[in-house]
């Protein structure tokens, strides 16, 4: 379950003695990584945008991450969503209600059901 809060601003948060107050989502632990100074300089300056330090920045991004699999199957559900809304333009529709259980949707449901119960088949992680 993935975290969709905004960033937060604990880099200009101190307590009394002048050190970090209490984050957000809970205490952090000094780790180390490294990075190319493009993605330190990037991180710098998306900080800087928001008010933020280079480690609220990646604690966002990590916190927003969808999975592929949600992402194609979100995109699938708009696009059915988007012919459902736009169904019954066209002369053959008339008088008719949209259905996914019609014979043109049946390779559209074989590729969602895929993409919901076993998107490594479809190449996407879980």
């Amino acid at each position: 379950m993935s975290e969709n809060k905004g960033v937060y601003k604990t880099s200009r948060n101190r307590d009394k003695s002048g050190q970090f107050a209490p984050k957000e989502y809970g205490e952090k632990k000094l780790r180390s990584m490294m990075l190319s100074d493009h993605a330190w300089n990037t991180l710098k300056k998306l900080g800087s945008e928001k008010g933020a330090s280079r480690t609220d920045i990646i604690e966002e991004f990590t916190r927003q991450q969808k999975s592929e699999q949600e992402i194609v199957v979100r995109a699938l559900n708009n696009f059915i969503e988007m012919e459902r809304e736009s169904f019954g333009a066209k002369p053959s529709q008339k008088g008719k209600e949209f259905s996914l259980d019609a014979r043109t949707w049946d390779a559209f449901r074989k590729f969602l059901k895929l993409a919901d119960t076993s998107p490594c088949s479809l190449g996407l992680d879980e």
